[in-house]
């Protein structure tokens, strides 16, 4: 047996090296041979992972990218669309536009001759702050229904053929006034010119406006909002 032979002490590994097929079970080479292909199989698996990665990363990326492309048309979309119904409900809330659909022939003449509109500051109270709910209470909705009943009154009603006395009184008004309203802008019903008679009315409203729904501040200041020829200011007794 020459040296390589001597060597390794396997006639399987004599033959591989001698340039033959075989297999060997034992020896240096077989170790060899085994760490190798060990080497090879992480190498494949390792690059399997890389690969995976590197798909879910474009993957990933992709989608951000075509959400972006999306994203930022939506932002501009919806800043246009706030922007505009902003300026919608706003130029529907000015007093122009409540003249130019309702169809009471005194309204307008009688609110410019009331005490919200003719005052010492010079601040005068605009139609929505008294016939709709303040902002957060509701308030867009009650403009679409009370705007929806306008526009079907101008377009089906004849002014004429209403009964504006009738709808002048109490019972009539209190469903276009919403007492938030005026508690809104009345935080303090105690002011120093209240007079003695005044001060009672606001003891006795309240003390009783969360037991009586009835008892409302127009029940007493029916003329607030619109002049009424005659009118006597409620008491006590007449509210």
């Amino acid at each position: 047996m020459d040296t390589i032979s001597k060597k390794y002490a396997c006639r399987w590994c004599f033959r591989i090296l001698r340039g033959r097929t075989g297999h060997c079970s034992s020896g240096p080479y077989q170790k060899g041979r085994q760490e190798h292909t060990g080497r090879k199989r992480k190498n494949r698996v390792k690059g399997i992972a890389v690969s995976f990665f590197s798909y879910l990363h474009h993957h990933i990326t992709s989608c951000m990218k075509r959400k972006w492309i999306w994203f930022i048309p939506g932002i501009i979309a919806g800043f246009l669309i706030f922007s505009a119904g902003s300026v919608i409900v706003t130029r529907t809330s000015e007093n122009d536009y409540c003249e130019s659909c309702h169809i009471h022939p005194h309204a307008t003449a009688s609110w410019k001759q009331s005490v919200h509109y003719v005052t010492k500051s010079g601040i005068r109270t605009n139609c929505v702050d008294c016939h709709l709910p303040p902002h957060g209470e509701g308030y867009l909705v009650e403009k679409v229904k009370t705007g929806a009943r306008d526009i079907w009154g101008k377009w089906t009603k004849d002014s004429v053929e209403l009964n504006w006395e009738e709808k002048s009184q109490v019972e009539h008004a209190r469903k276009h006034v919403y007492e938030s309203s005026c508690i809104a802008c009345h935080k303090n019903l105690f002011p120093p010119e209240l007079t003695r008679e005044g001060s009672e009315a606001h003891i006795y409203y309240t003390n009783f406006r969360e037991k009586q729904p009835d008892l409302q501040c127009i029940n007493c200041h029916l003329n607030a909002g619109h002049y009424i020829e005659g009118y006597v200011h409620g008491d006590n007794t007449g509210c």
